[in-house]
């Protein structure tokens, strides 16, 4: 619904909100679909040994999952060279292209753009320090176009986030 509502140009997921939003993104034909990538090779092996009883079929069936919703982006950011090393092992080179961001900064290096209208970013993910919100809020209040900002979570930033948006004249809504 939100995707139908807001027609975002560029979407960003990270951890659990990659498969929803990278399928609603793609199904919405989101020009720019950018997920993170964090090393899943040791979740994997995690589930193994915690006594989860995840078999190989499983494993193989999460990583099939894991591959369709990564490929129906555009780009994948991964947070070091070991993830994007770990990306490729795990799913190959077929697929959205994978950059290393160490910084958190998405910089796509001018491959992508957007059109000059000024549609929404959306953004979805828990309200918390760890998820970079602040950083997001700060690029949409450098930019020129001025874009409105929608970020589906909650948490204890919330309060945080309102008040950095007011004071960078962000049009924020969470």
């Amino acid at each position: 619904q939100l995707m139908r509502e807001l027609r975002p140009e560029v979407t960003v997921s990270n951890f659990v909100g990659v498969t929803p939003l990278g399928i609603g993104a793609w199904l919405r034909r989101v020009p720019v679909r950018v997920c993170w990538y964090h090393t899943v090779s040791d979740s994997i092996a995690t589930d193994r040994t915690s006594g989860s009883r995840l078999d190989g079929l499983a494993i193989a069936a999460r990583r099939g999952r894991k591959r369709a919703v990564y490929r129906l982006h555009t780009d994948v950011a991964a947070v070091s060279q070991a993830a994007a090393e770990d990306y490729r092992a795990i799913y190959g080179s077929l697929g959205p292209a994978v950059t290393v961001q160490h910084n958190g900064v998405v910089d796509l290096g001018g491959t992508r753009s957007v059109s000059a209208a000024d549609g929404p970013v959306l953004a979805i993910g828990r309200l918390d320090p760890s998820k970079g919100h602040r950083l997001l809020v700060e690029a949409v209040g450098l930019s020129r176009s001025r874009r409105r900002l929608v970020i589906c979570g909650e948490g204890p930033e919330r309060p945080a986030l309102e008040q950095l948006a007011a004071a960078r004249g962000v049009d924020l809504e969470l």
